[in-house]
């Protein structure tokens, strides 16, 4: 039986058309829909050769190399082969020149600050730049950033608040990251630290930890007598669920400790005890997979729900957690690699109250029940941010003098704000 070739339209997308092979195949095969992993190496070798090759070079060829139609038949498409340079473009253009770029760039915003702080220097305590290296960035305060952030049992809080795309090719190469605390004069949160860098990389948000932590303790002059004693008085923080930012912190913390004790290390039960990871993106993430039809029926939407707050109880035993986590698992499959990420050991301690183990010492449980259950406060501060610029911003330098501007403002606000409270203070004596 020779092949028949028979037509029809899609159930769930009736725009498209089947094409269905029936009986012995006599005719040549069906044009590939997309290129072989093959032709695209090809491709791929062509720009990691010369990355300036166009992509009417590719499709005509030349004495050195044949066209990309004779390797693959989809590239007779030129739009197919737009796509496969592009992306090796961008791969090329991040490896060669991105690092150097990262850092022309905010080598030229770390100037155009500086100008702004000789015209009033009398703002800032500080600014400062890495030299060329890893991680590229620059960070400043002012007094009264300062000021707010002296305070040793204060909680600080981390994230990055806004990214900046600079070219095509180098996508969000600019970040800024904001350390914020509760400001008591103005009853909101307060920036501690803004620092501007590329990459988000461990090695970068360690700096956003450490800096105002060790300058906390210097500032105050505050000794530590053990171990116990530092891990008593440095505040815990509070995150979201980023690799980076929670492997910065704890970089951070090791570095305190070996400034200190010199050849200590972090015990697991102290990382559980001064770390917490918000809640509220669990919940918001619970809602998310709640919606997935093909991962919880419809009708079951609340239920499921039900049992994943659950677990974030603080009076559930393990044994408990582990029976209502195997109740999720058994009675929804598709969700148990989704429930896998979370009980990961650098995740479920941090977040499920069951899994910590330091609630089981006394003294440490104390530290953990003070520590926020939220970034609440951190993701308000970069909403205002947002709001004061007004919208994205095109270039670096744009970006730079609008937080500069932002943190000006919120430093006069918090001098009348310190001022009035002193003086309600002073009239109830």
């Amino acid at each position: 039986m020779h092949c028949k070739l028979a037509h029809g339209k899609k159930d769930d997308c009736p725009t498209k058309w089947l094409v269905v092979h029936q009986g012995s195949h006599n005719h040549p095969a069906p044009f590939p829909i997309h290129a072989t992993c093959q032709a695209k190496e090809e491709v791929k070798k062509i720009i990691d050769n010369n990355p300036k090759t166009t992509t009417g070079l590719l499709m005509r060829g030349n004495d050195v190399q044949k066209p990309m139609s004779q390797v693959d038949p989809t590239f007779a498409n030129p739009d197919d082969l737009i796509h496969v340079r592009f992306q090796q473009c961008a791969k090329v253009y991040n490896k060669v020149q991105g690092h150097s770029k990262a850092f022309d760039t905010l080598n030229t915003s770390f100037e155009f600050i500086r100008q702004l702080h000789d015209e009033d220097n009398d703002v800032f305590k500080e600014i400062k730049l890495t030299s060329k290296g890893s991680p590229m960035h620059f960070s400043f305060q002012t007094q009264e950033m300062a000021e707010v952030s002296m305070d040793p049992q204060s909680q600080k809080q981390v994230d990055t608040v806004m990214s900046l795309s600079d070219t095509t090719f180098f996508k969000s190469i600019i970040y800024v990251t904001i350390t914020s605390t509760w400001n008591l004069h103005l009853q909101h949160a307060f920036p501690c630290l803004v620092t501007v860098h590329c990459g988000e990389d461990a090695m970068a948000y360690k700096k956003c930890h450490f800096d105002v932590d060790n300058a906390c303790f210097e500032e105050r002059n505050i000794r530590f007598e053990s171990l116990d004693d530092l891990f008593h008085k440095v505040p815990g923080t509070t995150m979201d669920f980023s690799g980076a930012l929670a492997n910065g912190w704890i970089a951070s913390l090791n570095d305190l400790v070996q400034k200190n004790f010199q050849g200590q290390t972090v015990p697991q039960i102290q990382k559980e005890s001064m770390l917490q990871m918000c809640s509220v993106h669990y919940k918001n993430n619970v809602n998310k997979v709640s919606k997935m039809s093909n991962v919880i029926p419809p009708t079951e939407r609340g239920y499921f729900k039900k049992l994943c707050l659950m677990l974030l109880s603080e009076n559930l035993e393990f044994y408990q957690f582990e029976d209502i986590v195997n109740g999720i698992i058994t009675k929804y499959p598709n969700a148990r690699g989704w429930m896998k990420w979370y009980l990961r050991g650098n995740i479920a301690p941090h977040i499920f109250p069951a899994c910590n183990s330091a609630l089981d010492d006394p003294v440490l449980a104390e530290k953990v029940k003070k520590l926020s259950k939220d970034t609440n406060l951190q993701e308000g501060i970069g909403s205002a941010l947002k709001k004061f610029l007004g919208g994205h911003k095109n270039h670096p330098n744009e970006l730079i003098q609008g937080i500069f501007h932002w943190v000006r403002e919120m430093s006069k606000q918090h001098c009348p704000a310190k001022q009035d409270s002193y003086t309600v203070s002073q009239s109830f004596q």
